[in-house]
Order: C-alpha cells, then sequence, then structure tokens
C-alpha cells in the first residue's frame, strides 16, 4: 500500500507523544495481519488505539497536511540508499 498518510499519522504521533504506539500498531497490522495500512479506517484504528484525537487526526487526513514534508523526508532517504522501514539514523 502507499504509506505516505501512515508516514504523515506517525509524524503527528510525535506531538501526542504516542509515536511508538502508533509504528508499533502499524507494523502489526501490515506485517502480522495483512492489513492496508494506506487506508484512512486502519489509520484511524490506529491512531485512536494509541490515544491521538482521532476526529483530529481525520480532519488532517482530508488535507494535504504535512504531505510536502513527509516527501522531501521519503526524498532524502532515497539520497542516502534508505529503501525500506523501518530504518533508524544514530548521530546523524
Amino acid at each position: 500500500p502507499n504509506t505516505l498518510d501512515a508516514h504523515r499519522v506517525i509524524r503527528w504521533a510525535m506531538n501526542s507523544g504516542s509515536q511508538s504506539a502508533v509504528v508499533t500498531d502499524l507494523f502489526a497490522r501490515y506485517f502480522e495481519r495483512g492489513e492496508n495500512v494506506g487506508s484512512h479506517a486502519i489509520l484511524l484504528d490506529a491512531a485512536a488505539d494509541a490515544g491521538m484525537d482521532a476526529a483530529l487526526v481525520e480532519t488532517l487526513l482530508a488535507t494535504d497536511a504535512d504531505k510536502a514534508e513527509i516527501k522531501a523526508e521519503i526524498e532524502t532517504a532515497g539520497r542516502m540508499g534508505i529503501t525500506g522501514v523501518p530504518c533508524f539514523i544514530i548521530a546523524g
């Protein structure tokens, strides 16, 4: 699935202190349960399960909020040779 919106939700989860929970949940949904993590319904469930404001996430998903920033991060990762997740960059 296209994970652009999943990355947006993960970015927003950082602000609510629930980023780790969202990432863990999305990985389980995709890798263990075969769910479509590009689906807004799945993303909203994951956000709510992690304690995020699902109504706010739903509103943001309907916009272009943070799309340009996420695309820029993906392009930067590509230039670094990163082609998948999870990926960890430590000390630059």
